[in-house]
């Protein structure tokens, strides 16, 4: 795993240790391609940061911050390594928290980009997704959800809050990009 672009392109990346499935570099890659410009001074969360990986490759492209959750201390130990290894010191914070609980804390926050990867057997996508929305509508309300699913997750995913603007296959996986429903 390493960074594809940017500042830290080709810097390796430490995975974090067995159970966690990492967005694997070519859905990175195409991701970023398809945001190009936009990711310039732009705020991210990475709500299931695992790695960092996004985080840091949003970083690596010219974001201006982005918050990295995970409610795993030892993925955050690997982000907080991963940092180190790009030798990233500001633009970002490290929080541990559950996401539901991380959403409600960022309630009238600036938020551009919100990255989510729950484990595939996740069942709250809906929930989730409603308490983004809740949190980001008044200060963010053209943000962008990038949700990484199973490539046999439906559109259906999105629920009422959100609409799919674009899905991106990689293997296994797929990026889903949603737009708010206004």
């Amino acid at each position: 795993m390493r960074i594809i672009g940017g500042a830290f392109r080709g810097r390796r990346l430490s995975p974090v240790a067995r159970g966690v499935r990492p967005t694997t570099d070519r859905l990175r890659e195409s991701l970023f391609n398809i945001l190009g410009a936009q990711v310039e001074g732009s705020c991210w969360v990475d709500a299931f940061a695992g790695s960092g990986a996004i985080g840091m490759e949003a970083l690596s492209r010219g974001a201006k911050f982005v918050l990295f959750n995970d409610r795993s201390r030892k993925a955050l130990g690997t982000v907080e390594a991963n940092l180190g290894k790009c030798r990233i010191d500001s633009g970002f914070q490290i929080h541990q928290a559950d996401v539901f609980l991380l959403f409600r804390r960022l309630a009238g926050r600036r938020i551009d980009f919100v990255f989510l990867d729950p484990p595939y057997r996740f069942a709250l996508h809906e929930k989730l997704l409603k308490a983004v929305a809740a949190a980001l509508a008044q200060q963010s309300p053209q943000h962008l959800v990038l949700l990484e699913v199973h490539k046999k997750v439906g559109n259906d995913v999105a629920g009422t809050h959100y609409q799919v603007r674009r899905r991106i296959p990689a293997g296994d996986s797929h990026i889903l990009m949603l737009e708010g429903e206004n």
